[in-house]
């Protein structure tokens, strides 16, 4: 009986959700999660892509622990009543760390471009863009700030810096797969760096340690 009626709300919330073309942003945030996991789960599904807990500083993960950020945008937002558009805004995602600071391997920067009011649809995914782009690429976190924002021409450059780009959705699933991939390398890398360095620490060699050792035996990122 409980899933039922689970599944029957999940239903009647969706349908709320996609009955019209301009959405309120707090139902884009969860329209724009949704867009991901599935390109996420539709590409790899032995990563076994869920939902991240409630009190998770990120949105989605997988059975690697990979965990995602997601960020969206629109430039066409809906208006106060939901029936007619509002003026056409600068797209622009919150990046602040909050409370816990950033936590996420990747972020997924997602926006709706469209602003003419005749064409814009929030439910289509061929009108959104994407750029997946590792937290670490991201400016420093500001803690004492209460919001901390990237414009899109400054998430565009960064990206273009790093050989990213923007994709459009059936894009999406493959640039992300190639990042973490990249990612996963690189953990390794160090992951055997910080191993090699520790058994010097054990057998009592090299009591001097380069900056980089230091960093990798205590496992910081900085």
């Amino acid at each position: 009986m409980l899933d039922q009626s689970r599944d029957s709300i999940a239903k009647y919330i969706a349908g709320r959700v996609c009955a019209r073309r301009l959405m309120p942003d707090a139902w884009r945030d969860i329209y724009a999660e949704g867009l991901v996991y599935l390109a996420l789960s539709g590409s790899a599904p032995e990563a076994g892509w869920r939902p991240a807990g409630e009190d998770d500083p990120w949105h989605l993960e997988n059975a690697d622990h990979c965990n995602v950020q997601v960020k969206q945008s629109a430039a066409l937002p809906s208006g106060s009543n939901g029936k007619h558009p509002g003026k056409p805004q600068a797209i622009s995602f919150d990046i602040h760390p909050g409370k816990k600071g950033r936590q996420t391997h990747i972020y997924v920067f997602a926006w709706h471009p469209e602003t003419d009011p005749d064409v814009a649809d929030h439910r289509d995914a061929g009108q959104w863009r994407f750029c997946v782009m590792p937290e670490d690429e991201l400016p420093e976190p500001v803690f004492e700030r209460k919001t901390q924002r990237i414009s899109l021409n400054k998430v565009e450059a960064i990206a273009s810096k790093v050989g990213l780009k923007t994709v459009a959705y059936e894009q999406l699933a493959p640039t992300f797969n190639r990042i973490a991939r990249i990612l996963l390398e690189q953990d390794e890398r160090d992951g055997r760096r910080a191993h090699e360095a520790m058994e010097r620490i054990r057998r009592g060699e090299d009591q001097v340690y380069s900056a980089a050792e230091v960093r990798a035996f205590l496992d910081l990122d900085c």
